[in-house]
């Protein structure tokens, strides 16, 4: 096969996989969440809060919509599940949405990647929140449209994601400003992003939106980074608002090798490359996942590898990681990290072996 032939099948089979990211994965749809601005949340509601660049509309079903707000505006809500229903009520700041959600949790600020409406983003959100127990702050900018194809929704998300890096900017100010006015001592604070969404803080960095001076975050997590891995280097040691980064990868990663293909750039998220970011460890789950790409919500990976909820857990909570534990760890490079199968230590605990 040619290599045209093969790049245009690539892109074709990339379309589907972008396709089936948004259909049937969702438990939650526009059937399922409703906009009540006067909901009072009962005693078993969990509240995500809601940070979207989408354009808002309070007098329709669907009150989010498709296509990003070219304003910049920063759409604030709560969003309350109990089981498989969901409430969201709109906040009029940051500060009114995070006084409505748990107190005395840590806090995660998380961006999803390719295939998600509003729905799908609080689908993810949920799933999150039930996992790792933590106070989500879902950064909500558009990256699926029914009326394009996967291809197209990928160029356009590509496209778009230096504007939502704009309004990602801007939320930072204004967690800074929230984390100043209020005692977070106690509270740990991380910053996900997940495939396509490393895009964004990458657009952030490169272009100089990010005006926080402080440590505002512990852990910054950039998970299966669907960007280029060239580079990545240089605006991943300009990162400079967390004390820790962490960059995950799996070689087998079947949704980055097609992005790789169509893109013609290898990812980072399946390869680090030999120039590694000072700053960062890289965490390499090669040996023990298959094709997977979405490995830190699969309940099956945990299912198998119970190492690997610990470890996000811990990195979500921003817990220490000892990776120098000759319990559970080999480790000959400081921040180069494998990941093997979990042995029994002598006490039955589960362990994590670290070899390169």
């Amino acid at each position: 096969m040619s290599s045209c032939k093969k790049y245009f099948l690539a892109l074709f089979l990339f379309s589907i996989l972008i396709s089936k990211a948004q259909s049937g994965y969702t438990h939650c749809d526009w059937d399922r969440i409703k906009l009540d601005p006067q909901y009072a949340p009962s005693e078993g509601d969990t509240a995500i809060v809601f940070a979207s660049v989408r354009n808002y509309y309070s007098d329709k079903a669907e009150f989010f919509d498709y296509d990003l707000d070219t304003s910049h505006t920063l759409h604030y809500s709560v969003v309350y599940f109990d089981h498989n229903n969901w409430i969201c009520v709109p906040k009029k700041d940051l500060n009114e949405a995070l006084n409505s959600a748990a107190k005395n949790k840590d806090m995660v600020i998380y961006t999803e990647g390719m295939g998600k409406d509003f729905t799908a983003n609080v689908d993810r959100a949920t799933r999150f929140t039930r996992l790792y127990n933590v106070v989500t702050v879902m950064f909500d900018w558009p990256t699926y449209r029914p009326y394009l194809s996967g291809g197209k929704n990928y160029k356009l998300a590509r496209k778009q994601s230096k504007d939502a890096a704009k309004s990602l900017a801007k939320l930072f100010n204004e967690l800074d400003k929230y984390k100043s006015a209020n005692n977070l001592e106690n509270i740990k604070m991380s910053l996900l992003f997940h495939s396509l969404g490393n895009r964004v803080i990458k657009d952030a960095v490169k272009n100089n939106y990010i005006e926080v001076k402080t440590k505002l975050f512990d852990n910054v997590i950039l998970n299966a980074a669907c960007v280029r891995t060239f580079d990545h280097k240089k605006w991943v040691q300009k990162l400079n608002i967390q004390k820790q980064i962490y960059i995950t990868k799996n070689n087998h990663d079947r949704t980055l090798l097609l992005a790789g293909i169509a893109g013609l750039r290898k990812q980072l998220g399946r390869h680090s490359g030999w120039f590694k970011a000072k700053n960062a460890v890289y965490l390499n789950f090669s040996k023990v996942l298959v094709h997977e790409h979405n490995y830190f919500l699969m309940n099956n990976v945990f299912r198998s590898h119970p190492n690997i909820k610990v470890l996000y857990n811990d990195m979500f909570h921003a817990k220490p990681i000892l990776f120098d534990d000759d319990k559970k760890f080999k480790q000959r490079k400081k921040n180069v990290i494998t990941l093997v199968e979990p042995y029994f230590g002598q006490d039955g605990d589960i362990g994590i072996s670290i070899s390169l």
